[in-house]
């Protein structure tokens, strides 16, 4: 069969090699863009990580000086 039919045969051996050769670039190709778009999600994640963090020490300073103001009130009023 192989004999008679040798150029055929080369044919879709070929084809079968080009597909597979295909298929391994595409599966490449979409795993380096998943890894892209991962990267990304994760930084977005951090910079929204970043704001909150911001956000809680700004509210921590503001409270820390309103609290030194009225701690400082309290001993001009006793002193």
């Amino acid at each position: 069969f192989f004999l008679t039919r040798r150029n055929e045969v080369e044919k879709v051996t070929q084809l079968d090699f080009t597909f597979e050769t295909r298929e391994k670039y595409i599966r490449r190709d979409a795993r380096e863009e998943g890894y892209e778009e991962g990267r990304e999600d994760g930084r977005e994640e951090g910079r929204e990580e970043e704001r909150v963090n911001t956000e809680r020490e700004r509210k921590r300073a503001e409270a820390a000086e309103e609290e030194v103001k009225r701690l400082r009130k309290l001993l001009e009023q006793k002193g």
